[in-house]
């Protein structure tokens, strides 16, 4: 008996001083993120990144499985970004491609669909080409020209001031204003709204100096000026704009910049319209949440890019736990139709065809009161639109 014991405990010491093996750790579903982080679009592709980062921390995992977020500079170029998604997708083994900050970079990269061959959901294209572009390509988090296009007509028709003023339509010179300015003169013009330039002005992308637009506005005596003009530049227009004393006659309805543009022009942007899926004006608790959340996690003002970033790679996570794996046909079916409650109620992927349909808020840009994210300057919401009335109809 003695002598079991004894070999009982030599058994004993020899299991306790052999080395531990350090469990397993699961293998991480990896996303491609394509965002522009340099140059003019920079500030919307570092919204947009962040968002999904926020979005894959709150998220935990999927599977069981970490969520390893995978960050390419496009660097707003369709080219270089179609070779970042190609290094994404066959060097670091993604399984899906997310964010695209410029719609010439996301139509460039969902042109090469069929050969990538992983889904490719974007948190910030609006041109209305992304309709059913292909099985693989979806649209979820940015309200797109066409629905962007609808509110803000909606906007001019309910208020007698704006009805009756005339519009000049002026447009950044690539896909995005084009299809932007297209959208809005096409349906103001069924509306009744009267339209000064139907072909309307095209502004070079590396424009700077707008005083000769600003002339020409002010010689058409219009009394209103929509500006399909990107997040950056907007503000610069309309700081220009105030300078000439443009800004005390006419109103201006565009796309609206991101809170950090806005932030940076400060004063003169006050009284400038837009239309946005998210504002941390928004008093609702799951927009609270993700406003506390963003500002706890990168100390900036919360941007309306980041809350539809978040939005989208939610959806997209979701959708692969729905698929049991990693299967990009299974992915895609399972974003069909696929919803999700978040910061600015609840969106839906349209199984007809692969795109968002959101609510949408009207907003206008004013002097912030006192708030927790030291803002100088918040979209004001003054009209709140359903999915269903910005469409499009299913």
């Amino acid at each position: 008996m003695r002598k079991g014991l004894a070999v009982c405990i030599s058994v004993l010491l020899v299991l306790t001083m052999m080395p531990l093996r350090p469990a397993v750790a699961a293998d991480p579903i990896k996303i491609g993120v394509v965002v522009t982080l340099t140059g003019m679009a920079a500030q919307l592709g570092i919204d947009n990144r962040n968002g999904i980062l926020l979005a894959a921390k709150h998220k935990g995992t999927i599977l069981g499985r970490p969520i390893q977020i995978i960050t390419e500079d496009d660097e707003g170029q369709s080219e270089t970004g179609i070779r970042k998604a190609e290094k994404l997708v066959f060097k670091d083994k993604v399984v899906a491609l997310s964010g695209v900050t410029v719609a010439n970079v996301g139509q460039a990269i969902a042109g090469e669909a069929d050969r990538l061959n992983v889904p490719f959901l974007t948190t910030n294209v609006m041109t209305p080409k992304f309709y059913g572009l292909h099985p693989l390509v979806f649209r979820c988090g940015q309200v797109a020209d066409d629905q962007m296009t609808v509110a803000q007509v909606m906007g001019i028709l309910k208020d007698p001031d704006l009805m009756k003023r005339s519009w000049y339509v002026l447009a950044d010179d690539y896909a995005w204003g084009h299809s932007c300015a297209e959208e809005f003169i096409k349906l103001a013009t069924e509306k009744g709204i009267k339209i000064k330039n139907p072909t309307y002005d095209n502004a070079a992308l590396n424009l700077v100096d707008w005083s000769p637009f600003v002339s020409k506005i002010i010689s058409a005596e219009v009394g209103g000026v929509y500006a399909c003009l990107r997040s950056p530049v907007a503000p610069r227009f309309v700081q220009q704009a105030a300078d000439f004393g443009l800004m005390e006659k006419v109103k201006i309805i565009g796309g609206t910049p991101s809170e950090a543009a806005l932030e940076a022009a400060g004063e003169s942007v006050v009284g400038l319209i837009g239309t946005c899926c998210w504002t941390w004006d928004i008093d609702t608790p799951k927009s609270k949440a993700f406003a506390e959340a963003y500002w706890k996690e990168f100390k900036e003002v919360p941007p309306s890019q980041g809350a539809q970033a978040y939005t989208g790679a939610f959806v997209l996570f979701n959708a692969i736990e729905k698929a049991g794996g990693t299967d990009p046909k299974k992915i895609a079916e399972a974003l069909k139709g696929a919803t999700f409650e978040g910061p600015y109620g609840e969106v839906r992927i349209s199984p007809k065809d692969n795109c968002m349909r959101t609510p949408v808020k009207v907003v206008v840009a004013e002097r912030a009161p006192k708030n927790p994210f030291g803002a100088k300057i918040i979209k004001k919401v003054v009209a709140s639109l359903t999915p269903e009335e910005v469409g499009p109809a299913e």
